[in-house]
């Protein structure tokens, strides 16, 4: 059973701890490339298919872009397990990952996906906490 992993290239680097099954905590700094964010989405695919219910703390604060087939595959895996998930929080700081976190929130939303973006690192960590 996998409990997370880690996965870099020279852009950037994906940090994905599984809090407890089905309930990760992400951390993504730098550029996302294919080789780093599709690793994230086969492990999300793999493990919300063992657990009942699912949710994603992804802590964006130091992402500075993604390639757009992770954007691609990651709504796919959410769109695809939606009835499982419970929450998706998003804590960014610059503006264009601030932006696109909200405008992949309201494309969520008719699929009945709740996508919180936050820009405040206690308001994002207290929610982890009342997940825990």
């Amino acid at each position: 059973m996998e409990h997370g992993f880690r996965k870099s290239d020279a852009r950037g680097s994906l940090q994905l701890d599984e809090l407890e099954p089905g309930h990760f905590y992400v951390r993504v700094h730098g550029h996302l490339t294919g080789a780093v964010g599709m690793e994230f989405a086969a492990f999300a695919e793999r493990t919300a298919e063992r657990a009942e219910r699912c949710s994603v703390y992804l802590d964006a604060r130091s992402l500075r872009g993604f390639d757009p087939a992770v954007r691609d595959a990651w709504v796919e895996a959410v769109i695809k397990h939606r009835n499982r998930i419970d929450r998706i929080a998003v804590a960014t700081q610059g503006v264009f990952i601030s932006l696109a976190a909200r405008t992949v929130s309201v494309a969520l939303k008719p699929f009945g996906i709740n996508l919180d973006v936050v820009n405040s690192m206690a308001e994002f960590e207290e929610m982890v906490v009342r997940a825990a």
